[in-house]
């Protein structure tokens, strides 16, 4: 039977379901490994002469409409339009289903901006039906639209278990994508549809507060929620005498968007809590509820969904997983067996083709180095820490002299500009910011240099910054970035660590500072895989603005960060000699 999650606001950020999964639906991993012992990285450890080959032709589209169980905000009915490509030999057929709010933008499908291959033309001629439906309020499909909400949630659900009971389906469904449509599998998955047999996700959002948010920080420009409704949800549908009419679609559109509006309006966005709305969008509640393998992917420096999207979801399920991670953006892993290795998940969990894929790694990372770590979890579960105590001015293994260290936090001036990826210019916007209502200067960026290491050090996870600091107001944003120095003295960033003040008590409560009063403030960065090479330093540096935060006007504070003995420090998640291959060429 189908399970269906109820939503409930929890009012704790991470309030995730624990427990194994087991019963009917639990899947298992049968294949045999052809080496034991042998780590063989994607492709290497599958068996390319069973993977299905090209046999069929496409036949021409079929169109449906999908009644949704739930109604749009206004109470109306809403049927979801799905376009059904088949084989033309006997069926019946596994489904691979994408559910999108992007396919009036790229054609359905056919155009490759956000996909890595056309998925009709890859899939249909080896024997599978390749269903692509529109996310509701955007498209051809009608009602309101409910960006990663309860309803939409619902909708992928209702979407599985209709494809699963058509007569060209053979009841085995699996769900793909990659961005916004790599979460709508998200969705389905959390609610265990009959029929769903597997999922297959590249940058998927599994927290939309925490895609919004860096630990309550708010990110500038990405008030998804409302422009999601300009971008997606007003194109005319690309069937206008089969879909609904455009003028009262785009109307109905706009509507049940009261609490999107509250959530992202000035004097509630700035202030980062986790609310009942973005509960309701925190699949990562629902991860003990998934009960079918997962091939996951994420980049590092995606800045289109946050790499801790991984955070709570990927070591959560409980099903045969494959993850793959990589130091690139918002794109599927850049590495040449990409490919193959989608292709073997799909035979293997759709038409049970044992062909090796489940012999690989449950997880491989591609790290700085050109090279790939395996592993069984991400983050790993049992990484050493390395501490590193701050002083005035640097990092130190030693402990610290007592001191600190004073600057000014500026959101609305003093602007400097944030990294992507690299940073050419580490050298601050200015020495020093003087502000009329202030008797003196203050430096607008501090900055801290560890040792060099001895050894290469492999970190894996976030760093984790315990902060010892007053204000000298009721809350300002700490903004911290991490970057790898070479000897030459070129830096690299690495990743950020944001936290909002006033959230130090939780992330659904806000605890105004009592101005000049010292506290401790636990801040995780951005979780990353990275090698320090023998001879390079952390450097960690705290700006009074950056460009990728959302501004706040006359924000404005003096910001003290206390070392020594009870002051500040930051760990670092080191793996000890880890297992490292070099990754294939080409296939």
């Amino acid at each position: 039977m189908r399970t269906r999650l109820l939503l409930t606001t929890l009012g704790v950020l991470l309030a995730l379901t624990a427990g194994c999964l087991g019963g009917d639906n639990a899947h298992t991993a049968t294949d045999k490994a052809p080496n034991e012992g042998t780590i063989l990285l994607g492709a290497e450890g599958i068996n390319t002469s069973l993977l299905t080959q090209d046999q069929y032709e496409i036949l021409p589209k079929e169109i449906a409409y999908v009644d949704a169980s739930t109604p749009d905000a206004m109470g109306d009915d809403v049927r979801l339009y799905v376009e059904i490509h088949l084989p033309d030999g006997e069926g019946p057929w596994p489904v691979i289903l994408e559910s999108s709010p992007y396919n009036v933008l790229r054609a359905n499908g056919h155009l490759d901006t956000f996909l890595d291959h056309d998925l009709v033309e890859t899939y249909v001629p080896k024997g599978y039906a390749v269903l692509l439906a529109h996310v509701r309020g955007t498209g051809n499909s009608e009602g309101c639209m409910d960006m990663m909400g309860p309803r939409e949630q619902a909708d992928q659900a209702d979407l599985v278990e209709w494809a699963a009971n058509q007569p060209f389906s053979n009841g085995k469904v699996a769900m793909h994508g990659f961005s916004y449509v790599g979460t709508t599998p998200h969705e389905a998955a959390i609610h265990d549809p009959d029929g769903l047999e597997t999922i297959i996700t590249g940058a998927g959002v599994t927290n939309q507060w925490r895609n919004t948010y860096q630990n309550g920080v708010p990110y500038d420009g990405r008030h998804y929620p409302l422009t999601y409704q300009a971008l997606v949800g007003t194109p005319p549908p690309t069937n206008i005498d089969q879909g609904p009419d455009w003028a009262t679609n785009t109307a109905k559109n706009a509507c049940g968007q009261e609490d999107a509006i509250e959530a992202m309006s000035p004097g509630t966005y700035e202030k980062g809590l986790y609310t009942e709305y973005w509960d309701e969008r925190n699949l990562t509640k629902g991860a003990a509820h998934v009960t079918v393998p997962m091939l996951y992917m994420q980049g590092f420096t995606d800045r289109a969904v946050n790499p801790m999207e991984a955070i709570d979801w990927f070591n959560d399920i409980n099903t045969p997983k494959k993850g793959l991670f990589h130091q690139a953006g918002h794109t599927y892993p850049p590495r040449a067996d990409y490919a193959i290795i989608e292709h073997a998940w799909m035979d293997r969990w759709l038409k049970g083709i044992e062909n090796g894929i489940m012999n690989t790694p449950t997880v491989e990372v591609q790290t700085n180095t050109d090279t790939v770590r395996t592993g069984d979890a991400w983050p790993p579960t049992n990484p050493q820490h390395q501490r590193l105590n701050l002083t005035e001015t640097n990092l130190t293994l030693d402990a610290a002299p007592q001191g600190e260290a004073t600057y000014l936090a500026d959101m609305a001036r003093n602007p400097i500009p944030g990294p992507a990826g690299t940073i050419a210019d580490a050298t601050p916007a200015s020495d020093a910011y003087h502000d009329p209502a202030e008797p003196a200067g203050y430096p607008s960026r501090l900055s801290w240099t560890g040792p060099a290491f001895d050894a290469p050090v492999h970190m894996a996870g976030p760093l984790v910054l315990n902060l010892n600091a007053s204000v000298d107001a009721e809350n300002t944003y700490f903004l911290f970035d991490a970057y790898d120095e070479s000897p030459q003295g070129e830096r690299t960033w690495i990743a950020e660590g944001w936290f909002n003040a006033h959230l130090r008590d939780g992330f659904d409560q806000s605890a105004p500072l009592t101005p000049y009063e010292p506290y401790r403030f636990t801040i995780t960065f951005e979780p990353r895989e990275w090698v320090f090479e023998e001879g390079h330093k952390l450097v960690l540096e705290v700006n009074g603005h950056d460009d990728r935060v959302y501004p706040i006007d006359e924000f404005v504070t003096v910001n003290t960060i206390h070392v020594g003995p009870q002051g500040s420090s930051i760990d670092i998640p080191v793996l000890e000699d880890p297992p490292l291959s070099a990754l294939p060429d080409s296939m």
